[in-house]
């Protein structure tokens, strides 16, 4: 056989080999080994705001053998099918959104899912966002609730089974 076939061979098998290791490391995200990274851990989950409510919310929720989860990520709640035309895109419109508190029934069934508006929800960014939460919700088993102000009357009303 000729020599040169056989370079010719060798070459395509490295590049071969090169570009399955080049493919199969892609996707894979390491942690860094710095030594130093740049983050902090935070001093409190709850604005001060969202910390008031919660401390309302707490004796209902324990009443009625509720849970209440935190800062619950849009995208653990509001499901992107697989398969569906476009999945990274429909993904990626909640994968970086939270919903302050998710009321669970004991089993951490979703029951009611909560948001705090405060100021920070007057810019029109904050509103197109409120409204497209609003729009994931509609029609859904889980109502959502948004509070500016609250009572403690309002809220036992609004949690108390039968009142969803």
């Amino acid at each position: 056989m000729n020599p040169l076939l056989y370079i010719i061979i060798i070459i395509i098998v490295v590049l071969l080999f090169v570009m399955y290791v080049i493919m199969n490391n892609i996707n894979k995200s390491e942690e860094p080994k710095d030594d130093k990274i740049p983050y902090k851990v935070g001093d409190k989950l709850l604005t001060d705001k969202e910390l008031k409510f919660y401390q309302s919310l707490k004796p209902i929720t324990d009443e009625l053998g509720f849970n209440i989860m935190c800062k619950v990520r849009l995208a653990d709640l509001a499901i992107t099918p697989r398969g569906i035309p476009q999945y990274m895109k429909w993904f990626n419109y909640v994968r970086s959104k939270h919903i302050d508190f998710v009321i669970c029934s004991g089993d951490t069934t979703p029951l009611f899912a909560v948001e705090v508006d405060d100021k920070s929800h007057d810019n029109e960014r904050s509103q197109q966002s409120d409204t497209f939460k609003n729009r994931i919700f509609e029609g859904s088993s889980v109502k959502l609730l948004r509070y500016r102000t609250w009572t403690t009357e309002q809220l036992k009303q609004d949690f108390t089974p039968g009142n969803k």
